[in-house]
């Protein structure tokens, strides 16, 4: 019985690693003044994922040139290190997935924090982002913009393998899927699943205590 036990939770864990995610959270989009960045405003959760909450908006950037949402519209979304189907530029050896740039990230942030230069306007930080992510060609960047591509090809580096809470929301509703968007925590919180699992472990530690 308790070999039978231990193998449903096995069973249960892979299941929640492996099977197809589903929607962490809702947002409804919005832009500024008809641009970027654009707004996000959380609608929907099914937990506090990356601390953000029911009525929170922040700013965010598309990180495929390629592809659309209708604003005002309410998007299910999944928090990933990739975007889905991946715009233009797509590797061949993750089908599907075009995985974040960590200087894409870094650009992000700096945009949150207010570290970037005042002359550069969200238009120009959006075209970067799209330069990084192979999406625009780097000769079709203006002066600012190439400054701003190379300073975070450079800075990035310093962040290793840290993208500092920076992942990307893959959107799913008029478009299936829609554009990519990018979000970045607000509080460190574990992933879902690695939540579930330690409830798994803690529960079955507990049954096989009190069954011995």
């Amino acid at each position: 019985m308790r070999s039978r036990l231990i193998v449903s939770f096995v069973l249960i864990a892979f299941c929640v690693m492996t099977c197809p995610a589903m929607a962490d959270m809702s947002v409804r989009m919005d832009t500024t003044n008809g641009g970027s960045p654009y707004l996000a405003t959380v609608t929907a959760l099914s937990n506090p994922i990356l601390g953000h909450n029911p009525g929170d908006v922040f700013p965010t950037f598309c990180l495929e040139e390629s592809e659309y949402f209708s604003p005002g519209h309410v998007y299910n979304v999944t928090l990933d290190m990739f975007a889905v189907r991946g715009g233009i530029d797509l590797d061949p050896t993750t089908p599907g997935k075009d995985y974040l740039d960590i200087a894409t990230a870094w650009v992000y942030s700096q945009f949150l924090d207010g570290g970037l230069s005042s002359s550069l306007n969200a238009a120009e930080v959006q075209n970067t982002i799209w330069c990084i992510e192979d999406e625009k060609a780097y000769s079709t960047l203006n002066a600012d913009e190439k400054a701003l591509y190379n300073q975070a090809r450079s800075a990035s580096e310093l962040w290793g393998t840290d993208f500092h809470g920076v992942q990307v929301m893959n959107l799913y509703g008029d478009y299936n899927p829609a554009q990519s968007q990018l979000v970045r925590a607000v509080a460190p919180v574990p992933a879902p699943a690695a939540l579930l699992l330690g409830l798994i472990g803690l529960v079955a530690t507990a049954w096989l205590k009190k069954r011995a």
